[in-house]
């Protein structure tokens, strides 16, 4: 099955977003950004501890 891909959203106001309504109106959409929000902030905390 194929699966979209994941590309983050430009939400400054100066820039264009890759990415418009038809793929930001989607609940999944929404949840796959909180979740690799969530994995950043895993790997941004590793790197602070191994540093």
């Amino acid at each position: 099955m194929p699966r979209a891909r994941h590309v983050a959203q430009h939400t400054n106001a100066r820039r264009r977003s890759a990415i418009d309504g038809r793929t930001t109106r989607h609940e999944g959409c929404r949840i796959s950004q909180t979740i690799r929000m969530r994995i950043e902030q895993v790997f941004d905390w590793l790197e602070s501890i191994a540093a």
